[in-house]
């Protein structure tokens, strides 16, 4: 009986020992930069569909023509796809932003030389791709 006793607390602790220091892995969190980019509703909108030519790389040219475009008043959004040497622009109609000007800023960037428009058309701005 003394020994039935003594196996059952040797298991009993042999049990509480293996419960306890069970590796349990944490869940793993992975954090997601997201940009949200807010379109005010009460601006009169308008875009323009360019192709450009003269990019050699997505990382100098395309992002440069992007961020000039984008810091001009009255430009909404700016995006330029170097694979498809596409831009597109959504701009405030109320503004004196028109495809004229929006050319004319694209052609000055850089050197003012290495950059063309080929073409360019307006779009409805819910025609502009969303950014990957």
């Amino acid at each position: 009986m003394k020994q039935l006793l003594a196996m059952r607390k040797i298991f009993l602790i042999i049990g509480f020992l293996f419960l306890a220091c069970q590796n349990e892995k944490a869940p793993k969190i992975i954090l997601v930069d997201t940009k949200v980019e807010v379109i005010d509703k009460n601006v009169s909108k308008q875009a323009a569909k360019l192709s450009i030519d003269g990019m050699m790389c997505a990382i100098g040219c395309a992002a440069t023509i992007e961020k000039n475009l984008s810091k001009t008043q009255g430009v909404v959004s700016a995006q330029i796809d170097f694979e498809s040497k596409t831009g597109w622009v959504i701009y405030d109609t109320t503004s004196d932003v028109n495809p004229q000007s929006l050319i004319a800023i694209v052609e000055k960037s850089g050197d003012g030389k290495t950059y063309k428009v080929s073409a360019s058309s307006s779009i409805n701005p819910l025609e502009v791709p969303l950014k990957n």
